[in-house]
C-alpha cells in the first residue's frame, strides 16, 4: 500500500501531538510544558521532508502583524462610512467583542487614534506597494490621515 504526502501529515497532525510530546514541534520527554513561549518551541524538521520544502522565514514579525491588523482597520473604517456601524463606539466593541480584535488596544478605532492616522496610512501605502491594492487605505483614512483628524476627539 502507498502512502501519499497528505497522508503522512495528516498522521502527523492526528495521530501524533502535544499529549503524546510528538507532532510538528517537539517535546521534552516526560514533561509536557503547557507554555507556549518562542525559546521552548522547536520545529520538528521531518516536516519539511514530507513536504519536500526547504523552510524561509521571508515576513518578519511586525509585517505579520501589520498584514493582519491593517486590513482590519481599513474595513473597520470602511464600515463606518457605509453606515454599518453608527458609531466608532460601536465598532470599537463589536471588533473586540466580536472578532476578538486586542481588548488592551480599546478596539480599531483607539488603535488608529494612538498610532496615528497618518502611520498606519503610511503602512498601508507601503504594504499596498509590496502586497497588492487590499491594503490601500480608504478615502475616509486618506482625508483624516491629511487633515490630522483622529476617531475620538
Amino acid at each position: 500500500m502507498q502512502v501519499s504526502i497528505q497522508q503522512l501529515v495528516y498522521w502527523k497532525m492526528i495521530e501524533r501531538g502535544r499529549k503524546n510530546g510528538r507532532g510538528f514541534y517537539l517535546y521534552k520527554k516526560n514533561k509536557i510544558s503547557w507554555s507556549w513561549s518562542k525559546k521552548q518551541r522547536q520545529v520538528d524538521t521531518t516536516i519539511y521532508e514530507l513536504l519536500n520544502i526547504q523552510p524561509k522565514a521571508i515576513l518578519s514579525e511586525q509585517e505579520i502583524v501589520q498584514r493582519c491588523i491593517m486590513l482590519m482597520l481599513n474595513e473597520a473604517t470602511s464600515c463606518l462610512d457605509e453606515g454599518v456601524i453608527r458609531h466608532v463606539n460601536d465598532g470599537e466593541i463589536g471588533a473586540v467583542f466580536g472578532i476578538g480584535f486586542p481588548p488592551f488596544t480599546g478596539g480599531p478605532f483607539r488603535y488608529m487614534d494612538q498610532q496615528g492616522i497618518s502611520n498606519i496610512v503610511d503602512i498601508m501605502y507601503r504594504l499596498a506597494q509590496k502586497y497588492g491594492n487590499n491594503f490601500v487605505p480608504c478615502e475616509r483614512l486618506m482625508q483624516m490621515a491629511k487633515s490630522n483628524k483622529k476617531f475620538h476627539q
